[in-house]
């Protein structure tokens, strides 16, 4: 077991500045540092503002501590924190601290703390002020963390919700063909729509949804084939005596594309049988079942229709979940920009590489995190640091067996710059 979870945190948040949506995200964040030994949130808990905490208090096992304002404009519920936290620092029954709030006004009692010698792990959304981070160990951003896990959810139920609509396209193609081979023209154009949308991984506005003609005359839009020119072709004499490709032959008696339609027997057409006295396909055991053909298409396309409109809403309902802004310009960014740390990681290796220019990976991610607490790969969109440095296209990454045990690769890094020379 990682040592690091023998170590013992306060866990104090400030419910006038952290959303209820988080409190997952903080205990796992915790979780990777130590053990939550106290776990204590701070507010007005008569205020209606504060209601949705309530609701997960209890799940969480995480203590409310009720703090009046007494005063309207003024924020009673800092003190109530820096006084506790202070009463649990002098206790010395805990090795960190984890103040979670976007008030810089718990920026002392962060200094304060870790003069004391406990590690401080701060938690807030990317609005911080940057002396409140500075003053930590480390610095999570909740709502970038938050995003990520919220779009890895996505992501998630999307690949579900598009094998749900592949599975449907298969089973609507088989059943609508009526074991022949051929699709009804209505039938093609929503087939064609279904596979186009599981590829696209979009959603349909909600007059799409009206009915099951309207996705097949987007589809003719989409595919440059609208379907109401089929409609027409049906109803010329040009139609009359057509030939049908695939398995079916001839339509020898003249029978036009509405027979096609309305799914009945075409081994009948072939035969030149007047189509509409043709027995039902699924009656091959000789069963007395009058269930027809045309039934079996509009099940299985009203089937394949509910498939793909309940894979809609469940990204609708991932995305009401996941509550990410439209635009990424407008997505939570670190205090520290990307351009800084690559500065950083340079100054990093130049300062502590050997003779080759080249540096242990795990020196320099914990270099770089004792610069810059608020550093996180996954800031930058990355779960580990090795992808991340091979992203920024300045560094060169190079893997060695470990020493005694040729199954671990040790990772170095070194400037391009440096090899070029």
């Amino acid at each position: 077991m990682d040592i690091n979870q023998d170590l013992k945190y306060a866990v104090l948040i400030d419910a006038d500045n952290i959303s209820y949506k988080y409190v997952k995200i903080i205990l796992d964040e915790v979780a990777n540092y130590g053990v939550a030994t106290y776990r204590r949130i701070y507010g007005d808990w008569t205020e209606a503002r504060l209601v949705s905490w309530k609701s997960v208090l209890l799940d969480y096992s995480i203590s409310p501590i009720q703090q009046y304002s007494y005063t309207v404009g003024k924020n009673s519920t800092d003190s109530a924190m820096i006084i506790d936290a202070m009463d649990i620092l002098y206790s010395g029954s805990v090795n960190g601290f984890c103040i979670i709030s976007s008030d810089s006004d718990f920026t002392r009692l962060v200094v304060r703390l870790r003069e004391s010698g406990m590690n401080v792990i701060g938690m807030g959304e990317s609005k911080t002020p940057r002396p409140f981070i500075a003053a930590c160990n480390q610095f999570k951003y909740l709502d970038i963390l938050y995003n990520n896990a919220r779009k890895a959810e996505r992501r998630t139920r999307r690949k579900a919700s598009v094998k749900v609509v592949s599975s449907g396209v298969s089973s609507f193609n088989k059943d609508m063909s009526v074991g022949t081979g051929l699709v009804p023209v209505g039938g093609t154009g929503a087939l064609a729509v279904i596979s186009n949308y599981a590829a696209a991984g979009g959603r349909r506005r909600a007059k799409d949804r009206d009915s099951y003609q309207d996705i097949a005359r987007e589809s003719g839009r989409e595919y440059g084939k609208d379907t109401r020119d089929a409609k027409a072709a049906k109803d010329s004499k040009e139609s009359k005596g057509a030939v049908v490709s695939g398995d079916t032959g001839e339509i020898r008696d003249g029978k036009d594309l509405n027979d096609i339609r309305d799914g009945k027997d075409i081994k009948d057409l072939k035969d030149g049988k007047d189509s509409r006295a043709a027995k039902d396909v699924k009656s091959a055991k000789g069963k007395d079942q009058k269930k027809t053909a045309k039934d079996n298409g509009k099940a299985a396309s009203k089937s394949a229709f509910e498939q793909v409109m309940d894979a809609d809403y469940d990204y609708k309902d991932a995305d009401d979940a996941v509550d990410i802004e439209a635009h990424d310009d407008e997505l939570p960014e670190p205090k520290t920009k990307l351009e800084t740390i690559i500065e950083a990681v340079e100054a990093i290796i130049e300062e502590g590489s050997d003779e080759d220019g080249w540096i242990f990976s795990a020196n320099l991610g914990n270099t770089l995190a004792k610069r810059y607490p608020d550093f996180d790969v996954r800031n930058y969109g990355f779960s580990k640091l090795t992808p991340f440095i091979e992203s920024l296209g300045v560094f060169e990454v190079n893997r060695r067996p470990a020493p005694g045990n040729s199954s671990v690769q040790h990772v170095y890094v070194r400037s391009k710059n440096e090899g070029e020379d």
